[in-house]
């Protein structure tokens, strides 16, 4: 069981005072983020008797984070590395309740199977990258979609999250193709909801009220992005498993889609970036740090964690704390990049991909990293 003790001044409390919500990790999505999105965020382990949480769910969820190779402009200055994780992407995991894993580029088959079946829950973030890399983030990424199309088929309830590069690897893994248009937005703004979507999907149908006014009035999506999927390209036989469910125009009026699921699956891709709005701060960008949008990018992770707790994969007791985030340690990038911090992760001599040029409208890559 789970307890949320509300930390609210008593006129603002539905109730008229503080008031103390306990539900299970079955309990609705909506449930638990009612109470959440009124309340200081505070779960609070309690003894329910000694029943514990069902076989198949978890309260110790573990979140993996695929890594990148490194652009030309991060090598520049950071070359002595193998890959990368921004750590705002850690931080937005953290955040939602769940631990962090990084998962390895150029690794084999094996390692990706075995990944899938010890984290709960996947996420392909944002980044400046190439899809022909042999040993890189898409070739990762492809695989780690099969194993968990593979995994969810089984039984098990796996969810993945892609974000901006990581929604458009989803799209491509699933396609088999890299169907993608060239589009260039650096903005902030509102979604533009397709019908039904707001009631009907899985992604945004649990999302309070005040989330999706938040959404769709208010600029708060950060879009960062060279590369896009339309709704033309989601006709293609390949995408026929997946909807769109928002989308917004770049620069030159281009429409993109900005929200995506699977029409089955727990997966989920968004263009823009939520982990911005809590976690990166360069001066320049403008990002959006008023509370609504907090809470509206908040929800993100809240849904990916709640979803990761619906299985119950883990790692070997004895292979936990060194598959964990915790064993790196962050390294302050805000001088020379975009990101305040970046982990640099070792593939411990199991091959690493090079990025030739750096990624922009009209090539392969995704994102801009300067």
């Amino acid at each position: 069981m789970l307890s949320v003790q509300c930390c609210v001044a008593p006129a603002a409390s539905p109730a008229g005072g503080a008031r103390r919500h306990t539900f299970d990790t079955h309990s609705s999505f909506d449930t638990i983020t009612g109470a959440f999105f009124w309340c200081r965020r505070e779960a609070v382990p309690l003894d329910d008797g000694g029943g514990r949480f069902a076989p198949e769910t978890t309260d110790r969820p573990v979140i993996g984070i695929l890594c990148l190779e490194l652009s030309p402009t991060v090598k520049k200055f950071y070359g002595d590395h193998d890959s990368y994780i921004a750590a705002s992407y850690v931080k937005f995991v953290e955040g939602a309740g769940a631990r962090v894993a990084p998962v390895l580029i150029g690794q084999p088959d094996e390692y990706y199977r075995n990944v899938v079946r010890s984290v709960n829950g996947l996420l392909l973030p944002g980044g400046a990258t190439y899809f022909t890399e042999k040993n890189g983030y898409a070739a990762a990424g492809r695989r780690l979609y099969a194993e968990a199309i593979a995994l969810n088929e089984a039984g098990v309830h796996f969810p993945v999250l892609g974000i901006c590069l990581g929604m458009q690897l989803l799209a491509v893994a699933a396609a088999e193709e890299d169907l993608r248009s060239d589009c260039k937005s650096e903005d902030t703004v509102p979604l533009v909801f397709l019908p039904g979507a707001k009631r009907y999907s899985r992604l945004f149908a649990r999302a309070q009220s005040a989330v999706i006014r938040t959404l769709e009035k208010e600029n708060v999506t950060v879009n960062h992005h060279g590369r896009c999927v339309t709704r033309e390209h989601m006709r293609r036989p390949g995408l026929s498993d997946w909807r769109p469910l928002t989308v917004n125009k770049d620069a030159d009026g281009v429409e993109f889609v900005s929200a995506l699921e699977h029409r089955r699956l727990p997966f989920y891709g968004v263009q823009f970036h939520p982990e911005k709005n809590s976690y990166e701060w360069k001066p320049t960008k403008n990002y959006p740090h008023w509370p609504s949008a907090i809470v509206a990018s908040r929800y993100f992770a809240d849904l990916l964690v709640w979803e990761a707790r619906r299985n119950g994969n883990r790692f070997a007791p004895e292979l936990e704390r060194d598959r964990l985030i915790y064993r790196h340690q962050p390294t302050d990038t805000q001088r020379h990049l975009m990101w305040e911090q970046l982990y640099f992760i070792s593939n411990s001599g199991c091959g690493t991909a090079e990025v030739r040029d750096t990624p922009g409208p009209g090539q392969n890559g995704e994102d801009f990293d300067v």
